[in-house]
């Protein structure tokens, strides 16, 4: 709560992500490493991905031990990729009217609602990955 801007670089979770206010970030990585991530009805996100380096389209990344659900609600804007690899992507309640320059790829993914979702892939935006993704930290 109270975070209004992320600063570009890699942020490491490990704990639940509840999104209820306005949110802007350029050129960010959000590592959900464990718990849920989800962005509520209401708020208004804008967030990008880093548009160069090892971690270039890749926006949000939940790895193999996350199981836990990723939701997105809301007047959201997100530009790169978002990949959960065991976990359930939720797109639900309001649409957003920019929509997402996005590649979604999730075990399971769910849209429910009466809205509409634009999902439009622009490829320089999005991440492309050779081999199975990791995040490596260095100190």
């Amino acid at each position: 709560d109270g975070v209004t801007t992320m600063q570009g670089g890699v942020y490491c979770i490990s704990g639940n992500v509840d999104i209820k206010d306005d949110l802007t970030g350029s050129g960010v990585l959000i590592l959900l490493k464990k718990g849920t991530f989800r962005i509520r009805n209401g708020a208004n996100v804008l967030l990008e991905s880093p548009v160069s380096g090892e971690n270039a389209g890749l926006l949000l990344y939940s790895p193999e031990n996350n199981r836990k659900t990723i939701t997105i609600d809301g007047h959201t804007e997100l530009r790169g990729t978002i990949l959960s690899l065991t976990g359930t992507i939720h797109l639900h309640g309001s649409d957003s009217p920019k929509g997402f320059r996005s590649q979604i790829i999730g075990y399971r993914i769910l849209v429910t609602g009466d809205d509409n979702y634009f999902i439009t892939y622009v490829d320089k935006l999005n991440y492309d990955a050779i081999g199975m993704p990791q995040v490596q930290l260095v100190k």
